[in-house]
């Protein structure tokens, strides 16, 4: 992930916390601890790292709640973050600009993927730059054998 999509994400994901600070400071409802602080880059990383490591080890169908338990949960997931604060920011992940209603409304009726086009449009450009067939290239896992010879 390059910096500059790491900061959009980031960055997004801190206008809709704050947002949700506003809200609930104006009904007059106290924030929780978890609420309170905005996300940096350190735990965006520790975040992204438990959603690998839940993938890796066959955990990403299992309960977040069983998953954070100190007796049956994975230690490297539960000593990282707080379930409640992972719950708070999978909730509040974002990839574009949420505060422009209007304009993601407008952009939704033609583009479904709107919320995320930005971020995903960068992935695939690094991607596509890094991939540079061969003539052992595999399509759908299968070697199509050929009696050409490459000279």
């Amino acid at each position: 992930m390059t910096r500059s999509i790491k900061n959009e994400i980031i960055k997004h994901t801190n206008e809709r916390i704050e947002e949700y600070q506003d809200n609930r400071t104006r009904r007059g409802k106290v924030l929780r601890s978890e609420h309170k602080i905005i996300l940096d880059d350190r735990e965006f990383d520790a975040f992204i790292g438990i959603q690998i490591y839940r993938g890796m080890t066959g955990q990403s169908m299992t309960t977040l709640d069983r998953v954070f338990s100190k007796t049956h949960g994975i230690p490297a997931i539960y000593s990282t973050m707080s379930r409640d604060r992972f719950k708070f920011l999978l909730k509040n992940l974002n990839f574009d600009d949420a505060l422009d209603a209007n304009s993601r409304i407008d952009r939704v009726k033609k583009d479904r993927m709107a919320a995320m086009r930005e971020v995903f449009e960068e992935v695939n450009v690094r991607w596509a730059s890094g991939m540079v067939p061969s003539e052992y290239m595999t399509i759908d896992e299968t070697l199509y054998s050929s009696r050409n010879r490459k000279s």
